[in-house]
Formats: structure tokens, C-alpha cells, sequence
């Protein structure tokens, strides 16, 4: 018995272990704004993983997009 829960400890240790990363690739990147989301700073970042995060916050940026000033109601476009 005293194997067993030797062994699941064991177990437990290793998954927490290996779930940690030594260095996050969402360390030390830029803010993601209109003038860091160019190409010339995005080809800088390194390594591929950090990019790859930063593309993305990039992508979910609302600066870029302005609300509409007129918006249509769908259901009534066609009448």
C-alpha cells in the first residue's frame, strides 16, 4: 500500500513539473497597439512561440475597428 501511494505521489510530482515552463513566451513583449503591430517589429520577436502570442493579441485588438455610425437592422433590409 505504502508503494502505491509512493507511486501516485511520485506521479503527481512529475505532471507538476512538467507543466511549468522555465521561460513564457509572453515575457517581455510589446504592448499591442497600432504602431508595435507592424511587420517590422513582429519579424523581431523571438522566438516563434512569443510571435505567435503577440500576432494573436494583435488580431484582438478594438482600436482598429470604429463602431458603425448608422447600422441597418437585417431584418428590415430587403423591404
Amino acid at each position: 500500500m505504502k508503494k502505491i501511494h509512493a507511486l501516485v505521489m511520485a506521479c503527481i510530482l512529475l505532471m507538476a513539473l512538467m507543466s511549468c515552463k522555465k521561460d513564457s513566451p509572453q515575457e517581455n513583449l510589446p504592448e499591442a497597439n497600432s504602431a508595435n503591430c507592424t511587420d517590422q517589429v513582429i519579424s523581431k520577436i523571438e522566438p516563434k512561440e512569443a510571435r505567435d502570442t503577440f500576432i494573436s493579441r494583435c488580431s484582438k485588438r478594438t482600436d482598429i475597428i470604429s463602431p458603425t455610425k448608422n447600422p441597418k437592422n437585417w431584418l428590415e433590409f430587403n423591404r
